[in-house]
């Protein structure tokens, strides 16, 4: 939803989101999400994770600090990386459930 939401807000240029899930050896998956949103400064970057920093208007501030919190739950990791044309790429690595 927020790269959607992030998409939504560019006025102009392409708007496109891309996920892309990889194996990283037997028991893992890197999940990259891209967006071509308007970007976060990297100020933003290293708050975002945590409850009640948002940077959208009327936003709580909850949805990436109860994915992170999910997503460690799995024994993973999420974060971003401000990219140099203005997108926003998030990842996820977890482990993969026993079978």
């Amino acid at each position: 939803m927020n790269a959607i939401e992030a998409i939504s807000a560019k006025s102009d240029g392409a708007r496109e989101v891309l996920v892309v899930p990889k194996n990283q050896g037997l028991d893992e998956i890197l999940v990259l999400v891209r967006d071509s949103g308007v970007g976060l400064d990297q100020s933003s970057v290293d708050e975002i994770f945590k409850p009640f920093v948002t940077s959208k208007p009327g936003g709580m501030g909850m949805g990436l600090a109860i994915s992170a919190s999910i997503v460690r739950a799995h024994g993973g990791r999420l974060w971003a990386v401000r990219m140099r044309t203005r997108a926003q790429l998030f990842s996820f690595l977890c482990r993969r459930a026993a079978r």
